[in-house]
């Protein structure tokens, strides 16, 4: 089953082997359609009697995130911006670069240039996404409850894209169960948590 946000992306994907449900999500993080999933339908399937014990999620937070490329191209986002307007996001460069350079492409020489990773609804999404990028790279099956943890901070209004300061996502974060050593790995390896992410990514509309 699958389910798509018009104004931003979420989809998820289920399948059942030996009698366990493996849930495959492609978000990002703070945008509307994603936090209103995680916390609505996901959190309902979640708490139901016995779900917990047979689905295993996989999240992916990048979504409509993409790269500056030679190829592709697009621009830089204005500091501070918080909406796909404001942050001059282009849905056509998002399409050339997942086909490129997410899941199942041929990527560019210059597909993930450190510095040059765009957000649809500005920096806050990529400080959120890129910690959760390392939650994930740094403890895969624990990672969920931290990331879950700050999308519902999102979905509640505690963070806010285009308001918030990366400090605040770090706290928040932290709060969320984040560990000191993860944000440390994250210092050092989060670019490579985000290029996983990237590279995960299906393309989509």
């Amino acid at each position: 089953s699958a389910a798509l946000a018009a104004v931003c992306f979420v989809l998820a994907d289920a399948k059942s082997r030996n009698s366990l449900v493996s849930v495959q999500l492609f978000g990002e993080s703070g945008c509307p359609g994603t936090t209103a999933f995680i916390a609505g339908p996901l959190a309902d399937a979640e708490k139901a009697p016995g779900v917990a014990d047979i689905m295993r999620l996989d999240w992916t937070p990048f979504g409509n995130a993409y790269f500056l490329t030679a190829e592709c191209g697009g621009v830089p986002a204005p500091a501070g911006c918080g909406t796909s307007t404001s942050c001059l996001y282009n849905a056509t460069v998002r399409e050339c670069f997942l086909a490129h350079c997410g899941l199942g492409g041929r990527p560019f020489a210059d597909c993930y240039s450190p510095g040059h990773v765009r957000c649809q609804h500005g920096s806050v999404e990529c400080v959120a996404n890129q910690l959760e990028a390392c939650a994930k790279m740094k403890d895969a099956k624990s990672y969920w409850p931290i990331s879950r943890c700050i999308e519902t901070a999102f979905f509640t209004g505690k963070l806010r894209t285009g308001k918030s300061s990366p400090q605040e996502v770090h706290d928040v974060a932290a709060s969320c169960g984040l560990a000191a050593e993860t944000f440390d790995f994250c210092a050092s390896q989060g670019h490579e948590a985000v290029v996983a992410m990237a590279k995960s990514t299906p393309p989509h509309p």
